[in-house]
C-alpha cells in the first residue's frame, strides 16, 4: 500500500507489504512497516480490519496476531476480509507513549 502518514507528524508513515493479492477466501498475511525517526519507539500496536457499511453500520473481523519482527515491522497474520469490496486497516500505536492512529484502505475482490 501506499505510505499514510500522521496528519500532525508528516515524517511519521507506515505501508502495509502484503505478499499475495487479498480474497475472502484465504488468511491474509501482511508486514506493517512504521517509518520513523530510529530514536522514537512504537509500543501497544493494534490492528483492526473494518468495512464501513454505511448508515452508521460496520462489520469487522475476528482479531489478529500481531508479531513484532523489528522495533518498525510487525507481522500480521489471522486477517480475514469475509466480503469484497472496500475495507479499512485501522492501526493504533503509541509512539514515544503518544496514541496514534492510522488508516489504510484496502479493496477485497
Amino acid at each position: 500500500t501506499p505510505n499514510v502518514c500522521l496528519n500532525d507528524s508528516p515524517k511519521v508513515c507506515a505501508h502495509l507489504m502484503f505478499p499475495k493479492a487479498v480474497n475472502t477466501m484465504d488468511e491474509a498475511q501482511f508486514m506493517l512497516h512504521v517509518l520513523k525517526d530510529k530514536a522514537m519507539t512504537v509500543t501497544n500496536m493494534k490492528v483492526v480490519l473494518w468495512m464501513d457499511m454505511g448508515s452508521g453500520h460496520g462489520h469487522g473481523s475476528a482479531p489478529v496476531k500481531i508479531q513484532q519482527k523489528s522495533p518498525e515491522h510487525f507481522f500480521v497474520t489471522n486477517a480475514f476480509f469475509m466480503m469484497e469490496g472496500e475495507w479499512i486497516v485501522r492501526v493504533d500505536f503509541e509512539l514515544d507513549g503518544v496514541a496514534r492512529h492510522l488508516e489504510f484502505p484496502i479493496v477485497v475482490q
